[in-house]
């Protein structure tokens, strides 16, 4: 995931769809809350359910 600047965003594959061809499209843009912040990522949590599984 792209936050447009450092650190590096992840969405744990447990939160997406069961099928990934229901994953949001590269580029779709969103709402997240961040579940855990380290140096250098962050951890987020799809606010849009149609990105959640």
């Amino acid at each position: 995931m792209d936050l447009g600047q450092p650190p590096q965003g992840w969405i744990d594959v447990l939160h997406l769809p069961d099928d990934p061809s229901d994953w949001p499209a590269v580029g779709k843009t969103g709402l997240f809350e961040v579940l855990q912040h380290r140096p250098g990522q962050v951890r987020l949590f799809p606010l849009d359910a149609g990105m959640r599984g």
